[in-house]
């Protein structure tokens, strides 16, 4: 108890405390409206698509993910950080933004084409091409999203205000259109192009507010950002080797949407409450970076105290998660499922230690380490195909959330050793 009041007495005499809590406040209504409207529209589809047909909008979602993956590259990281550093002067921002936004437009259309190449070369995909297209909406959607932009100049309100209106309007969409277990095309659009129309309303705030110019293409600007975002390109699109992403594209290749449709359930369950995380660090990321460059000390002392209160807290979300997995599922699907509950007990084991993955990518990007991450993508990839072939000959679709623990734990023991080793260094500000 005395160590988080020294911790918030100490972020309390930071001159960016109140920047910092507007910022985490923001981001927490964000993920409340991440928790409420999913709360009402997970439970609909789950209830109106049926499980299989819910199993092709997530295998589908997830085919389509990669794509959406080479789109965000590296810039989630390496954008807010640039734009930090610049924020005060409007020209090279400008230069900025738009050097950014028009990489991640060619890598739109590059992911286009590949995943057009593969819906006529692979027979799976070829069954359900006609949902992958509609799913092209959301690529879309992610080339206008700049939530990398106001995270960089810190006004995270931009980011809730934006993200809280592309939710309402899928949920306007989704009650409009999807009505039967053949609606899935519908259910995805309705996700697209409510982000679209959101995005597309910041940039007018970013235009409007933040002196943002318009800077037509540059050659050498792209290329840089593309040259820039690699390493940490690379590293987040290897975890998808290690994480259920992957592990769902393999499940739905060997077996069936009913498969992927349980599996993805109780995954779901699993993700609303582990995502708590994303906006926390998100919100700490530029302060912490100050802090880095200001006040190293404090800096090392604040990083092992937001570690140890993470993990207290997501200690106690992962028991809940546990005792409370029979209720969850009979509340969102109206129905018991023993497998779907079995799943769940399964992946909240792994809850406890959800915050040293961000935690850890911060800290590599702080001290550039990025060869780090490259290092613990590789271990992963390695422990997760390997569990997943041994499992998956004994439990068949347990093998996923055994292989997701294990693979979790493992990589929690070398990103703890790893941050210690780092906190260790003597930095001369």
């Amino acid at each position: 108890m005395r160590r988080f009041q020294t911790l918030l007495q100490t972020l309390r005499q930071s001159r960016d405390y109140r920047q910092l809590t507007i910022n985490i406040g923001a981001m927490f209504t964000l993920q409340a409206s991440n928790y409420l409207i999913p709360l009402i529209t997970f439970p609909y589809l789950i209830r109106t698509l049926g499980l299989e047909s819910y199993g092709l909008m997530t295998f589908a979602q997830n085919i389509v993910s990669y794509g959406e993956q080479l789109i965000s590259y590296g810039f989630v990281l390496t954008a807010p950080k640039d734009i930090a550093h610049i924020h005060k002067n409007r020209t090279e921002m400008s230069r900025l933004f738009f050097s950014i936004f028009y990489s991640r437009l060619l890598l739109m259309v590059i992911s286009a084409v590949i995943l057009t190449v593969l819906c006529a070369l692979i027979p799976r995909f070829q069954d359900m091409q006609t949902v992958i297209f509609i799913g092209f909406s959301m690529l879309l959607a992610l080339a206008l999203q700049i939530d990398w932009f106001f995270q960089g100049i810190q006004q995270m309100k931009n980011i809730t205000f934006v993200n809280v209106i592309s939710r309402l309007l899928s949920l306007i969409f989704l009650f409009y259109w999807v009505k039967t277990p053949n609606d899935v095309g519908f259910a995805i659009l309705s996700i697209a192009l409510s982000q679209i129309i959101a995005y597309t309303f910041s940039w007018f705030l970013a235009f409007r507010y933040h002196g943002l110019q318009f800077v037509p293409p540059q050659y050498m600007a792209i290329k840089t950002q593309i040259q820039g975002g690699f390493q940490v390109f690379l590293s987040q699109f290897l975890v998808r080797f290690y994480s259920s992403d992957v592990n769902i594209t393999v499940l739905g290749l060997v077996s069936n949407n009913l498969a992927v449709g349980t599996y993805q359930f109780a995954y779901r369950i699993y993700l609303l409450i582990s995502a708590v995380a994303t906006p926390v660090f998100g919100a700490l990321y530029p302060y912490l970076a100050n802090l880095f460059k200001e006040n190293y000390p404090k800096f090392q002392r604040q990083v092992r105290q937001i570690a140890i209160f993470s993990v207290c807290g997501y200690l106690m979300a992962a028991c809940i998660l546990f005792f409370t997995a029979d209720w969850l599922v009979l509340i969102i699907s109206n129905k018991v499922n023993e497998q779907v509950s079995f799943t769940l007990r399964l992946l909240s084991l792994s809850v406890i230690i959800v915050p040293f993955g961000p935690l850890f990518t911060q800290m590599c990007l702080l001290y550039e380490k990025k060869y780090w991450l490259l290092w613990v993508c590789f271990i992963g990839i390695v422990l997760n195909f390997t569990s997943l072939l041994f499992f998956y000959t004994y439990f068949e679709q347990n093998a996923l959330s055994i292989t997701h623990v294990l693979v979790s734990w493992s990589l929690f023991i070398v990103q703890f050793i790893s941050i210690q080793k780092l906190l260790r260094i003597n930095v001369t500000i």
